[in-house]
């Protein structure tokens, strides 16, 4: 194989894996209640500094629980004021552009930089 349809696979594959992988979240936290009320994604982290993804944060009988997807099933998990640090919403829109302009963007700027072009 030649080496410019090595990287041109390299970059097929490279493309695919980080577009598959790439969540942008607001950068300012909201509360409980708010991260209830917008009903999508939310990134928590806890006071210890763990940070948990959940699909959604769900209201029951005056608990909160993060709605954790699992490969078959959901599972929800309690959510206590105090041990939380942050909650941070997800951004649908920064989140396409990054990863239909921005990543595979810069993906093509590297493939074509790593040419050595002569005029």
């Amino acid at each position: 194989m030649k080496p410019t349809s090595l990287k041109l696979i390299a970059l097929i594959l490279s493309l695919a894996v980080l577009l598959q992988g790439c969540k942008v979240y607001y950068k300012n936290p909201v509360s409980l209640d708010k991260a209830v009320q917008e009903a999508t994604s939310v990134k928590v982290t806890t006071n210890y500094d763990d940070v948990m993804l959940f699909k959604k944060v769900l209201l029951k009988d005056g608990k909160y629980f993060g709605l954790k997807s699992l490969k078959r099933s959901s599972e929800n998990i309690l959510l206590t004021e105090g041990s939380i640090k942050k909650i941070k919403l997800y951004n649908g829109t920064m989140t396409g552009i990054l990863n239909t302009v921005i990543i595979p963007g810069a993906i093509i700027g590297l493939f074509l930089s790593s040419f050595s072009f002569q005029f």
